[in-house]
């Protein structure tokens, strides 16, 4: 797949306005099926994994699972416990690269902090790759390190995280209301740094005007 030559190791990646099947993928990828069939959170674990009890339990205890959700009918989770069973699995399988899909909106702003800190957490301590596609920028922007976009079907862009701010990102993206803000501020000249947290531009904006 060609979006897979962009990819920067080690680094958490996200990729927007690509045509993308996920069940494409000769790999498992965290993201919401279509379909579950009627089967034990433990039957569709080990029909993916073969892995022993003891390594389930593992992966459970850095997403915050209990264990008693091993015998519950994977069909009847919610979306978010589906996700984290995902994620689970690629845990155990202890890949390399971990692949998300749309994996943003299926939760709480609660569970995405916890998310972010977990897999900057497989990064910067074990080495993963991440590599997130179709995601929001509400959620890449104090996350990401690096974000590859289609433009128009053909020509392929690539942003560090600095250039989240660049005016082009808003011909290409919808951009949270704190970027096209403060792009609206220094459409003449910089006057504000760049800020992914609310708070912190406030208290910039209260430096400027004293």
């Amino acid at each position: 797949m060609e979006l897979m030559n962009f990819i920067k190791k080690e680094k958490i990646n996200a990729f927007n306005n690509f045509p993308f099947d996920p069940y494409n993928l000769n790999t498992h990828i965290v993201f919401l099926k279509q379909i579950y069939f009627h089967q034990s959170v433990e039957e569709y674990i080990l029909s993916n994994t073969k892995c022993s009890l003891e390594r389930i339990k593992k992966s459970f205890q850095m997403l915050n699972l209990i264990d008693d959700i091993l015998k519950e009918d994977i069909c009847n989770l919610s979306f978010s416990e589906k996700i984290k069973i995902e994620l689970a699995i690629s845990l155990i399988l202890n890949e390399d690269q971990i692949i998300f899909y749309q994996f943003d909106k299926y939760f709480m702003k609660k569970d995405l902090l916890y998310f972010k800190n977990l897999l900057k957490k497989l990064v910067y301590k074990y080495k993963k790759t991440i590599i997130l596609i179709e995601v929001s920028m509400n959620f890449m922007l104090d996350f990401v390190d690096y974000l590859v976009v289609l433009k128009n079907e053909k020509e392929i862009l690539e942003f560090k995280k600095d250039d989240f701010f660049d005016l082009e990102i808003k011909d290409l993206l919808e951009v949270p209301k704190i970027i096209d803000f403060q792009q609206y501020i220094n459409r003449d000249k910089k006057i504000l740094n760049n800020y992914t947290d609310l708070k912190e531009l406030i208290k910039a904006i209260f430096r400027e005007v004293q």
